[in-house]
């Protein structure tokens, strides 16, 4: 797994590990303990439904066979929800928690015409491979942290 990978895998075992009280290696074992099972299921449902993980991500970082077993999973555990008010408040709990954890501020800022120039002319130039991201950041976050003060930026690529 990559480390952008388990950044959003992490948080999400970490949540559902606590509420029921499991260690992540736990969920992730192949354990068919009632308990274990309904924990592994959720956090399939949440890796899914709030990292926005393909199925295929899912059974990767569930250590499951393959994109049909966490299909079915999640399939059961949202039918249970459907069914189960006490297990869908639980859920959207922890749901709410994640969504708190990961929340980022996206900062839009107006920069000066000779740094656009200066980041269009690096990126132009290629020598940084692929979209030059790391190096944009950079670069945006000396401008911001010597004209504003200190801030942590992230280049996001929104779809």
């Amino acid at each position: 797994m990559t480390v952008e990978f388990e950044e959003r895998v992490r948080p999400v075992l970490g949540v559902v590990a606590s509420q029921y009280e499991l260690t992540p290696s736990t969920i992730l074992s192949d354990s068919r303990l009632k308990s274990v099972t309904e924990a592994r299921q959720v956090v399939m449902h949440l890796l899914r439904s709030v990292q926005k993980m393909s199925w295929t991500e899912v059974a990767v970082a569930t250590r499951r066979k393959d994109h049909s077993t966490a299909l079915t999973s999640v399939r059961r555990i949202r039918e249970r929800m459907h069914n189960e008010p006490a297990l869908k408040q639980r859920v959207l709990n922890l749901s709410a928690m994640l969504h708190q954890y990961t929340a980022r501020v996206v900062v839009h800022i107006a920069l000066p015409k000779p740094v656009l120039e200066r980041l269009d002319a690096l990126v132009a130039s290629g020598c940084f491979g692929g979209s030059g991201e790391e190096a944009i950041e950079r670069i945006v976050s000396t401008y911001v942290y010597e004209n504003v003060g200190e801030v942590e930026l992230k280049v996001e690529d929104h779809e």
